[in-house]
């Protein structure tokens, strides 16, 4: 340490040069970056069994669900909705992103991967520590970054629940067509027995009829059972409802995140000091060698 102190003393003069040359460099260079402002949204997934037929029919209120949050993997498909191509692409579009980063179609050569890479490098979505699902933007411009975080958080919702709707409008016609199945099978057993009522009035014919109107009983218990829950899906698939519970809003920031101009200046500087240092200390180093191969 000693000696390191002695040959920086020696070498004062061109290492307080280079440390002024990188302060004053790092002070234009900082001074030259633009201001990045950045706008968050937060947010829980809601329980998509709230808004099921089991749910939204039950006759005991102590059936009803108590957590009205979804669960980790209803957490896991926001996530995976808010880092997918298909947003990022809706994203890019809507707000033209390509004029705005100043990528052209024309001229670029890969424009389409210029503008992702731009946006990906400027947006980040994940999970917190307690498990609520935030999505961060950052841009030149605080309006526009709170914009694009609300319309990602509007998207999200929206694709969310056009998935769990198109579950359950699987689940509905599945329903309707055995509704009609089993109503095509009451109007035959009907037909049926109209036919064997003309047939005549024996007992052969009553103890026929009679069976059939068994059968057709039954089977219209089984049909008004099946459009109670065909019914009962129709209405829980055209329920509107929203898959999140929005707890922060994004609004447009008046602090930039970016950049911070004295860590530039003072990195710059420990940076310099540290690179000249090591310059003189192997300058005095060959030196010793050689002089030492003389002596020899």
């Amino acid at each position: 340490m000693f000696e390191l102190v002695q040959i920086a003393v020696k070498w004062r003069k061109p290492i307080l040069i280079v440390c002024l040359l990188a302060i004053i460099i790092s002070v234009v260079v900082s001074l030259m970056l633009p201001n990045y402002y950045e706008s968050v949204s937060l947010f829980f997934p809601s329980n998509p069994g709230l808004t099921d037929r089991q749910n939204l029919f039950r006759e005991k209120a102590a059936d009803v669900p108590v957590s009205f949050f979804g669960k980790e993997q209803d957490a896991d498909r926001l996530l995976q909705i808010a880092k997918s191509a298909q947003l990022a692409g809706y994203i890019i579009n809507k707000f033209d992103l390509y004029k705005h980063y100043d990528i052209s179609k024309e001229t670029s050569k890969f424009p389409e991967w210029e503008v992702n890479k731009e946006f990906k490098d400027n947006y980040d979505a994940f999970k917190n520590e307690y498990g609520a699902i935030e999505i961060h933007m950052m841009d030149q411009s605080n309006t526009l970054a709170a914009d694009i975080v609300n319309e990602v958080v509007a998207q999200i919702n929206k694709i969310n629940s056009n998935m769990i709707t198109e579950n359950k409008t699987q689940i509905v016609a599945v329903f309707k067509e055995r509704v009609a199945q089993k109503e095509k099978e009451v109007q035959m057993l009907t037909d049926s027995i109209l036919k064997l009522k003309a047939m005549g009035n024996n007992t052969m014919m009553k103890s026929k009829i009679n069976n059939l109107l068994n059968v057709k009983e039954n089977a219209v218990k089984d049909m008004n059972s099946l459009s109670t829950i065909y019914d009962q899906n129709k209405a829980a698939a055209n329920a509107s409802f929203s898959s999140i519970y929005l707890l922060e809003s994004a609004y447009p920031s008046e602090k930039k995140v970016k950049p911070i101009r004295w860590l530039i200046v003072v990195g710059s500087f420990l940076g310099a000091l540290f690179l000249s240092l090591t310059v003189v200390v192997a300058i005095e180093k060959a030196k010793e060698l050689k002089l030492d191969g003389r002596n020899s």
